[in-house]
């Protein structure tokens, strides 16, 4: 409006200040973004790149409300300010179960009978609040829809959460998890099938999947894998430490690690330095990632003999890894140069 003034300016620490001045007030938003920095020119902030992202508002260093309209523009978020409300409550959804699908929805009690009634069918396995589960539902429904027409087999869900017991009968411990049963017993997961075409294409012609593909621990490199048993020992050996803590489920990780697996061959044959690497979703090292301040990943840290120094946030290509460690050396090399002179 008129009498509203926004004001947007960069922020150092990696964030935009978003300042509403109106008639002599004026009104401070610090805006964060732990992995990327959004202007707040832009129209709309991809919640799928900056997924922690939460604005609350504060009067007088007291907590009032969450600010919940992540599609807002910096003129929204001054509107809101002048008068602060709560958000609305959500409407409670509506079990996939209860909707009319034409997926068939199977119990703990259900899930033997309809097998032995059903020689081929694909059963998926979900969470109500797993986001890809929630994306992947009406592909399966679409799906289902087509099948239902003159399929040999048919498609089934079974909400782990409440049906526990199938859940744990066939080790259900991510979602979603498509498995595909043949005259009552297990024969295949199949990690692939997310979208409609593939389902349909997969049930008409069922085959193995694809082996799983190699992991990255278990490709010959020169990057260092470490666990929650050998990370300090191992550390504790390096002047020049490098740790990339990663998810492999993770597409940044993904993209990060042959850029990062490159550096670390370039400087194999230093050994003051390591580049190394920590799987947080394995056992115990999900505990030493939150010891270590890994909030999401990949996180990149670097230590100096085993003492934590500082986060790296530079490039992620390989000019940024190796640049990095470049310039690490070259201090050494300085400090070198200037300790003779001394002398």
């Amino acid at each position: 409006s008129g009498d509203t003034k926004i004001k947007i300016k960069k922020k150092r620490e990696r964030g935009w200040d978003v300042t509403c001045s109106k008639r002599g007030q004026t009104i401070d938003i610090a805006v964060l973004c732990p992995n990327s920095v959004y202007s707040s020119w832009l129209q709309m902030v991809e919640r799928s790149s900056c997924s922690s992202v939460l604005l609350s508002f504060f009067r007088k260093g007291k907590f009032l409300h969450h600010y919940e309209n992540y599609g807002a523009t910096a003129k929204d978020i001054a509107d809101w300010m002048k008068h602060p409300q709560p958000p609305q409550p959500k409407t409670p959804e509506v079990p996939w179960s209860e909707t009319d699908s034409p997926v068939f929805h199977l119990t703990d009690e259900s899930f033997d009978s309809f097998l032995e009634e059903h020689p081929a069918a694909l059963i998926m396995f979900y969470a109500p609040w797993c986001g890809h589960c929630k994306k992947m539902k009406p592909e399966y429904d679409e799906a289902a829809e087509l099948l239902n027409k003159g399929s040999p087999g048919v498609l089934a869900a079974v909400d782990a959460t409440v049906h526990k017991a199938v859940g744990d009968r066939f080790k259900i411990s991510g979602f979603p998890t498509v498995k595909y049963f043949e005259k009552g017993e297990e024969k295949y997961t199949l990690p692939q099938l997310r979208s409609k075409d593939k389902i349909i294409e997969f049930m008409h012609n069922p085959q193995a999947p694809p082996p799983p593909e190699q992991s990255w621990e278990d490709k010959p490199s020169s990057v260092s894998h470490l666990g929650s048993e050998d990370f300090r020992e191992a550390l504790k050996k390096k002047k020049h430490a490098l740790v990339m803590f990663y998810a492999p489920w993770c597409p940044h990780c993904k993209n990060a690690v042959p850029h990062f697996t490159t550096a670390a061959e370039l400087f194999k044959e230093d050994r003051k330095i390591v580049y190394a690497a920590v799987d947080c979703t394995k056992g115990q090292n999900h505990e030493l990632c939150k010891q270590e301040g890994v909030e999401g990943y990949p996180t990149f840290n670097y230590y100096n003999y085993g003492k934590f120094v500082e986060k790296y946030n530079g490039d992620r290509g390989e000019a940024g890894f190796t640049g990095f460690m470049r310039s690490l050396r070259g201090r050494d090399q300085g400090k070198g140069v200037k300790r003779k002179e001394e002398l």
